[in-house]
């Protein structure tokens, strides 16, 4: 990749229908995304994403000209799938996506190998979300709702939008800190010297013995994202629009 240009990452959007904040994100893609020589987006583009072309939301199409537009200029963007992300790999690889990841990609940069994940994977002890993502991806469930007409699709996804508006930008309880620190020593060892998260919608920078975690708040509100610039630290940017 081109180190001469930054690596940003931005995580939990969770756009929706006719949502304030697709402007603000569209606008970040065009002024900071074309910048890059990598964007990573770690999972919760939209508050919920069926891959399937035929599932597709207007806003969601929206984004992905966006994105489409950033990758014919050159800029490699890269997925992780979070947890209201269904079937983007089968769908998205290649185009507008050069990598999508299930459940982290790693990358070479400034001399470091960054792991990016979601995050939802990070408290292990949460057994009944662990149980219910299994579920819901599975190709017994997802595959039967792949068969489904596509206005059905989108009726059945505009519906989830409306239930789950308001949950995302609500506190994900108690950041996992214990198993936060496990989950980073099980990669330090081996795989890398720095992690990026998403999910917990909470900022934070943490150093820990074999390397450093970084934490992304939501997107929505906020308008952070972390950017990597040759071989200096990680920092958290604001982006202030219009």
């Amino acid at each position: 990749m081109n180190e001469a240009k930054p690596l940003v990452y931005v995580a939990d959007s969770h756009l929706t229908t006719d949502d304030p904040e697709l402007d603000s994100f569209l606008e970040f893609l065009e002024k900071v995304g074309s910048s890059a020589g990598t964007l990573y987006i770690l999972g919760d583009l939209f508050n919920v994403w069926f891959g399937e072309p035929k599932f597709r939301m207007p806003h969601q199409q929206q984004v992905l000209d966006a994105l489409d537009r950033l990758a014919s200029r050159g800029v490699i963007l890269k997925f992780v799938e979070g947890n209201r992300d269904f079937s983007i790999r089968r769908n998205h690889l290649g185009a507008p996506f050069a990598d999508v990841g299930k459940e982290s990609l790693i990358e070479a940069f400034g001399g470091r190998r960054i792991l990016a994940a979601h995050g939802d994977e990070v408290n292990r002890d949460d057994r009944q979300y662990r149980l219910w993502k299994r579920v819901s991806k599975s190709f017994a469930v997802y595959g039967l709702f792949r068969l489904l007409p596509g206005a059905w699709g989108v009726g059945l996804g505009e519906r989830l939008e409306r239930r789950l508006s308001g949950t995302n930008i609500r506190h994900k309880s108690r950041f996992p800190t214990k198993q936060c620190g496990e989950y980073a020593a099980s990669l330090f060892r081996d795989q890398c010297d720095v992690i990026v998260l998403g999910h917990f919608h909470e900022e934070r920078e943490m150093i820990l013995p074999g390397g450093t975690v970084y934490v992304l708040p939501t997107w929505r509100g906020h308008h952070r994202y972390l950017l990597f610039e040759g071989d200096a630290p990680g920092r958290f940017v604001s982006f202030a629009g219009r």
